[in-house]
């Protein structure tokens, strides 16, 4: 059995959503309120449930973006829960929240990379 989610805070995009989220003080889904982020989380999802050998791993990844655009299309077209959130937004707050994302991710003027880290971990049925 294997569970990997990505990790709360170590999550360029997540982390960047959830600050615009509190910048512009409006709620909605976010994956700070989502459970099994931490590495403690997921490995509790196997204590004491008949596993054995479990394993944790943490798997780090590299997104390059050739600008903020793409960036941002991805989300406004819907993509993940952030992306869902984002559809929820009016007019207005979705051009705030637009810029405060820009802002969140160090304003880019060009290409660049977001870093991404999820935590895999993995066990069998005693």
């Amino acid at each position: 059995v294997a569970v990997c989610m990505w990790d709360r805070y170590g999550m360029d995009m997540l982390a960047a959503v959830n600050r615009t989220q509190r910048a512009l003080a409006v709620g909605g889904t976010t994956e700070a309120r989502t459970i099994y982020r931490s590495r403690e989380e997921i490995e509790g999802l196997f204590a004491g449930s008949g596993f054995a050998g479990v394993q944790t791993e943490l798997l780090e990844v590299e997104s390059g973006y050739t600008g903020y655009d793409e960036l941002w299309d991805a989300l406004a077209d819907g993509a993940g829960p952030a992306g869902a959130w984002i559809k929820t937004l009016d007019d207005e707050t979705f051009a705030k929240a637009r810029e405060e994302m820009r802002s969140q991710v160090g304003d880019p003027s060009g290409p660049f990379t977001m870093r991404g880290r999820a935590w895999a971990t993995r066990a069998t049925r005693a």
